[in-house]
């Protein structure tokens, strides 16, 4: 078709090093203990008896996103032209699969894939449509 392109692109992108925390002094829970008698026994199943929680800071999490991107343009002509974009990706991390706070602190220190999954600002599908067509005929103002 005249005038017209259509384009389809891959954007992929990973990010390594990124801050992370968590409590190094986690509760481990027993199996063999019922629930209220892992709540009420929290300070003996820590790894540092006698101490609460102890923060700890590091730079080892990711985070990734792929992307197809497609996009159809008919460039102007005879009055009409338009533009359609139509993006279908996915954005993963650690961080924010856990809380929405940026510093919040991984929920299960003991196996950080278990806090793994999409970011709060992934869009999974996202269409965009814009055109303009000169309609026939002619308008006039008279500012006068």
């Amino acid at each position: 078709m005249r005038d017209t392109r259509l384009r389809v692109a891959y954007v992929g992108t990973k990010t390594t090093h990124l801050k992370g925390e968590y409590d190094q002094n986690a509760p481990l829970y027993n199996n063999n203990l019922t629930l209220s008698q892992n709540i009420g026994s929290i300070d003996a199943r820590r790894p540092f008896p006698g101490y609460s929680r102890i923060q700890r800071f590091f730079h080892g999490l990711n985070s990734d996103y792929n992307g197809l991107q497609v996009s159809f343009d008919k460039r102007y002509s005879n009055g009409f032209t338009i533009l359609t974009s139509y993006t279908w990706a996915k954005g993963v991390d650690y961080q924010s699969s856990n809380q929405a706070a940026q510093d919040a602190p991984a929920s299960y220190p003991y196996n950080f894939s278990l806090s793994r999954g999409a970011t709060n600002a992934n869009r999974t599908q996202v269409l965009t449509n814009s055109f303009v067509w000169d309609l026939p005929g002619t308008v006039s103002a008279n500012l006068s």
